[in-house]
């Protein structure tokens, strides 16, 4: 983006910040040292910028007032309109600069000078006052996200676009005026509530089934069409240890699995597994690769089982196929869960043992680059952001010890998941699958669930379910579904919880298999252009030949 671009943004956003607009006749030709963040990047130095650049008295202001004019007027979608535009004007588009939060300003300046706050009026006083405003608010987001409907199903029947040109694009939605309309309908009937109470659908618990509910409802093949369910029922874990250590928190089941884990390395002549360890958990993706620590799987084990553990410290272990074996094994003996609750969940060995006979190494290739196997372990307190897996798997996880609190978010909502999910972090794959949705939690006090919908008001209109997994529950989510998760420190009945500790799979299934299909054909494509390394060239011929086939026939 152009220098002025920027000039435009800190002129507006400084006036915001004194209740009042317009740059005024004065404005001085030479600005130096100036520093703004501008969607997460900071832009300084100095630059020569004319009064006859900026939006002052004579454009600037005249849309300004006619956004109060239309708030003032209850004419909420002029007023969003007009403030999606002046945005854009000023150059800050929503993909790059959302952060900046240019339409949610200008909409709480127009509210403020029109009526003040709720905190400057009384509150009884202010709820009646405000419920003609509100019903009108609601009403204009109602407006604006038919029209975004409308534009959806327009762009969902080019057919002359591409997976990759749908892929970059961001919503043929109004999103700035969108943003701003959510911002006055939040401001006016919710003040300063937070999640759930400020999202436009309920939150609602997941669906559960036993293993006996499931198979009458044709199986778990079936249930996966209608979204996320948990299996309830219990685990009946036992295996060499003959017993369920959940009464420790899960402690000494953590300590069982590092032990099998280690003799089932001395048996195949390999080192001790290493594990990611978090100390501080994963609240945020800005802290993943900074608090990283690979360490050895007991010394892992060893630091989350220590009295002086670090305050919501995580561990995540990703194992390789025979790994996986040995756990299982060693949980449950040769039952693999009483029932067999693991052989409900499609069995990634009807095409791997086709595709990769006799081939240990692409095997082992395939299922660590995936991260297809892992185990996860944290005190209470600790969690992770909001994100969706890298390459559009399904996946299932089993609470062996523990609580943890999940939210799960529908991807294929009004908007697009970028609109309401998606910070933007774009990684190797090109997709955005990263969010910081909440307020922050763990040692910062705050809590982890709770969404800023000041920052993020788009959010509002997420589909999500929150609920919690005890121990003895499955977790199953569908390809591309966001997911938060938080482990619960303390119980229903008051009693401190301990160690939680999970087990997950990733599953490709009916309603997986293409997007991960899609996925790994623009990785082998990247590797082929030399871009990324992800993949050896010779598995990306093994996924082409064989792989893609077996998936085809199988769930095509």
């Amino acid at each position: 983006m152009e220098i002025v671009g920027y000039w435009r943004a800190l002129v507006l956003l400084l006036a915001l910040s004194v209740g009042c607009f317009g740059v005024g006749d004065g404005v001085e030709e030479e600005k130096a040292g100036v520093t703004m963040d501008a969607g997460g990047e900071s832009l300084s130095g100095s630059t020569a910028v004319g009064a006859s650049d900026l939006y002052s008295n004579r454009e600037g202001r005249h849309i300004q007032e006619g956004i109060l004019r239309a708030v003032r007027s209850g004419h909420w979608v002029t007023a969003a309109q007009l403030a999606s535009g002046l945005c854009k004007k000023m150059g800050l588009t929503y993909r790059v600069h959302f952060e900046q939060q240019c339409p949610s300003k200008l909409m709480k300046w127009a509210i403020t000078q029109a009526w003040g706050t709720q905190d400057n009026n009384n509150d009884n006083n202010w709820k009646k006052v405000n419920a003609g405003r509100v019903k009108g608010s609601i009403e204009a987001v109602d407006a604006l996200l038919e029209e975004c409907q409308q534009r959806l199903e327009e762009d969902r029947s080019n057919e002359t676009k591409t997976a990759m040109e749908r892929l970059y694009e961001m919503s043929p939605c109004d999103l700035s005026a969108l943003e701003a309309v959510l911002t006055a309908e939040w401001m006016l009937a919710f003040g300063k509530a937070s999640y759930p109470l400020g999202q436009r659908k309920v939150v609602r618990g997941l669906r559960r089934y036993s293993r006996e509910e499931l198979l009458a409802e044709g199986g778990v093949e079936k249930v996966m069409e209608g979204g996320p369910f948990v299996l309830t029922g219990g685990l009946g874990l036992g295996g060499s240890g003959a017993t369920s250590d959940v009464t420790s928190g899960g402690g000494e089941l953590l300590s069982r699995i590092a032990e099998a884990a280690r003799r089932g390395a001395e048996r195949r002549g390999r080192g001790i597994p290493e594990a990611e360890f978090y100390p501080r958990g994963l609240q945020s993706f800005e802290e993943h690769n900074d608090v990283r620590r690979m360490v050895q799987l007991e010394e892992g084990v060893g630091k989350l089982r220590g009295e002086d553990v670090d305050f919501g410290a995580y561990m995540h272990w990703y194992m390789h196929e025979g790994e996986w074996a040995d756990i299982l094994k060693e949980l449950w003996g040769d039952g693999e869960g009483e029932g067999g609750w693991f052989d409900l969940f499609p069995d990634s060995e009807k095409w791997t043992g086709k595709c990769f006979e006799g081939d240990a190494l692409k095997r082992a290739e395939f299922y660590h680059n995936l991260r297809w196997y892992g185990m996860y372990a944290g005190t209470p307190g600790v969690g992770m952001y909001a994100h969706k897996d890298r390459h559009a798997t399904s996946s299932f996880q089993v609470q062996l010890a523990g609580t943890k609190r999940w939210r799960l978010c529908n991807p294929r909502g009004g908007l697009g998941d970028e609109a309401m999910y998606s910070k933007f972090k774009v990684h190797a794959d090109g997709l955005a699958r990263t969010a910081n949705l909440g307020r922050g939690g763990g040692s910062g006090g705050g809590k982890p669930f709770d969404v800023d919908y000041e920052q993020r008001p788009l959010f509002r209109l997420a589909d999500c379910i929150e609920d919690e997994a005890v121990e003895g529950e499955f977790v199953y989510y569908p390809a591309d579904w966001w997911h938060q998760t938080w482990t619960v420190g303390e119980g229903e009945d008051g009693v401190e919880e301990g160690l939680s500790l999970s087990l997950s799979a990733l599953v490709v299934d009916s309603y997986s298999w293409r997007a991960v299909r899609d996925s790994l054909a623009w990785e082998c494509d990247m590797v082929e252009l030399g871009r990324v390394e992800t993949w050896s060239k010779e598995m990306c011929k093994v996924f082409r030949e064989c792989v893609f086939e077996e998936w085809n026939h199988m769930m095509g």
